[in-house]
């Protein structure tokens, strides 16, 4: 139980599984029980996936049990991204929904990382989604808004999930990340450099707002503004 407590730390702070070891030495010296055996740096990693499969079930629960405080199903704003490694395309699925139980109400939840086996296109990207979710227990009633980069919107995205979960149109937000949106507007400046004299302009007269609100927001604000959904 000690070397699992050990692993769960580990885990859950991202720290290097060469710590395991020292912290082996460390319980041994505090004349904790720790045995003989596991004791290597290769426990940790061959544990792990016992803790993963432990996870994903209470998730599973969490996820398709109605919470006592609202007598629903825990709301979902859901999010994916498709990533490419050494030719294997995945799916980066998570979102956001509530833990009244937890310490934060809002809680940053991973879906998983189902591999894309069947194309790209916005249909087949959209099914491989409602598998990954799927695993989980999630259902279409619990889905409340998403968000997309500008590549999810180009496949329209928006009408294969809608058809792919039997959605009526408008029934949820489709939100464009807006980090994403920001980047491409600052793209856009750096070429168009005519702009340079128009950006610093707005700077300066939004001076006091900027010490406000804060830098980061409010040139994304500008941008946006400037630019509107240019993709």
């Amino acid at each position: 139980m000690n070397l699992g407590r050990l692993c769960y730390k580990l885990f859950m702070k991202g720290l290097p599984f060469t710590d395991f070891e020292d912290d082996i030495l460390m319980l041994k010296q505090a004349k904790s029980i720790v045995r003989e055996l596991n004791h290597s740096r290769k426990f940790p990693p061959a544990f792990l996936p016992h803790v993963t499969k432990e996870v994903q079930a209470r998730m599973r629960i969490f996820l398709s049990t109605q919470l006592k405080q609202t007598g629903h199903r825990p709301p979902l704003a859901l999010s994916a991204d498709k990533a490419t490694y050494k030719h294997r395309s995945r799916q980066f699925l998570g979102g956001v929904t509530i833990s009244p139980a937890s310490s934060n109400l809002l809680e940053i939840v991973s879906f998983g990382q189902p591999i894309v086996k069947h194309g790209s296109d916005g249909k087949a990207l959209a099914t491989n989604m409602k598998e990954g979710f799927d695993d989980l227990g999630i259902e279409g009633c619990q889905i409340e808004s998403t968000l997309f980069d500008g590549v999810y919107f180009h496949i329209s995205i928006k009408t294969h999930f809608d058809e792919i979960y039997e959605l009526n149109e408008g029934e949820f937000m489709y939100s464009y990340d807006t980090l994403h949106q920001s980047g491409i507007v600052d793209t856009h400046l750096c070429i168009k450099g005519n702009l340079a004299g128009w950006f610093q302009t707005q700077m300066s007269v939004s001076n006091f707002s900027l010490h406000s609100i804060g830098v980061p927001i409010m040139k994304s604000l500008l941008l946006l503004q400037h630019y509107g959904n240019c993709t």
